[in-house]
């Protein structure tokens, strides 16, 4: 890569950076709104107020990603012009010859990503809504599909961008072996522990283990099943299908899998599991969250394919939302 091409892809790279961090600010934002109130029962209950957040925060992060979309595509413009410039005087090395397990491409992934997510919300937001029928951007089914958006993204673009190396981010075939099916088996015994531990350890501290997260998740839930089977099955659909995939992919495919190319194994592990709870934004299950992450991140290195958690991931929120709808 000549050094003109190396400025172009730094200018990316400097763009996904901004774009992460306008992500990244956006859930501060929500981590800032909450509140924790006590009511009559003694009991702390951590909600969410819109109109706590700080407005400068708020502006810094949509500074960021406004900033981070213009400065990415400028830098992939530039790159291709120069790329196209160069073909016809230089031969390439084949990009299967290539490892895309390095932080470069980790950013550029997540960049890429984070344009397509954006450029999403703002086309929505935009006037993209207006086409729709009411009665369609008003049902809480489709609420619920922008709400993963995200991994809606995650689930196109990845694949995309690391064609020639699926096998690198963990889309291959998963090796199944008696530990890893005893792992699975023990999967279930230890979150059904844990979802015991949480609730008495939230009764015995006086905490409402019933986060504003899993509230809204409910309420979308029987909002949308009160107008029939297509109101049920959409938001099931979304947690029990789509956020599982998009949420491996990115979490397990790509940064565990290049945490663990570049730091190790235990990094990688414990990373993927931190950077997974953050992002969900819940201070009451943060650390049962972070467990699962952990739990999915070593079934991945015990399988060698992102498909196993995907699998475990869809039947944990299929149950937990059944669960929520029947139960």
């Amino acid at each position: 890569m000549t050094t003109t091409r190396q400025v172009a892809g730094n200018i990316q790279v400097t763009g996904a950076t901004m774009l992460v961090l306008g992500y990244v600010l956006d859930v501060l934002v929500t981590l800032q709104a909450m509140t924790i109130t006590q009511d009559a029962s003694q009991h702390w209950t951590i909600g969410i107020e819109p109109a706590l957040a700080s407005r400068e925060l708020a502006l810094l992060a949509l500074m960021l990603v406004f900033g981070g979309w213009a400065t990415f595509l400028g830098g992939y413009i530039a790159k291709v012009v120069l790329k196209r410039q160069q073909r016809s005087s230089r031969s390439r090395t084949p990009l299967t010859n290539r490892t895309r397990l390095t932080f470069r491409h980790l950013w550029l992934s997540l960049g890429w990503t984070c344009v397509a997510y954006f450029g999403g919300l703002l086309a929505w937001f935009l006037g993209g809504r207006d086409l729709l029928p009411t009665s369609w951007t008003e049902f809480a089914g489709s609420q619920a599909l922008i709400g993963v958006l995200l991994q809606v993204m995650a689930i196109v673009i990845i694949p995309l961008y690391y064609r020639r190396q699926l096998a690198e981010i963990g889309l291959c075939r998963p090796v199944v072996s008696v530990k890893s099916v005893l792992y699975v088996g023990m999967f279930f015994i230890f979150m059904y522990a844990l979802s015991i531990l949480t609730l008495v350890a939230g009764e015995g501290l006086g905490i409402d283990t019933n986060s504003y997260r899993e509230q809204h998740i409910s309420e979308e839930l029987h909002a949308s099943a009160a107008v029939g089977l297509l109101g049920t099955l959409l938001p099931l659909l979304t947690t029990g299908l789509i956020a599982p995939i998009g949420e491996e992919l990115l979490f397990r495919g790509v940064i565990q899998s290049t945490i663990t190319a570049r730091w190790g194994a235990t990094a990688g592990v414990l990373l993927s599991a931190f950077l997974f709870a953050f992002i969900h934004a819940d201070l009451v299950l943060f650390l049962p969250i972070f467990a699962m992450g952990i739990l999915f991140a070593v079934l991945y290195r015990l399988t060698g394919s992102i498909w196993a958690p995907i699998w475990l991931h869809m039947v944990n929120n299929l149950w937990a939302s059944l669960m929520d709808l029947f139960g």
